[in-house]
């Protein structure tokens, strides 16, 4: 009777590190996550700065071939 009590006792005990365990690489997985998704959106805030004046610069000229387009057909 000792004995299927202690094995029952044992295996609570590595279900209850499974659950740990699992909760641990849980947490850890939502950290990464969250690292991940915000140095994504860091880079891609960094990238427009610097890419903004490429790309201003010919959407500029877009919009004033557009300006002399119109004032053209007026």
């Amino acid at each position: 009777m000792k004995a299927s009590h202690i094995s029952w006792v044992g295996a609570g005990w590595a279900r209850l590190s499974q659950r740990e365990e699992q909760a641990w690489c849980d947490e850890i997985t939502s950290f990464l996550l969250q690292v991940y998704v915000r140095c994504f959106w860091w880079l891609l805030f960094l990238a427009a700065i610097v890419c903004r004046e490429k790309l201003l610069s010919p959407l500029n000229i877009w919009l004033r071939l557009l300006k002399i387009k119109n004032a053209v057909q007026n």
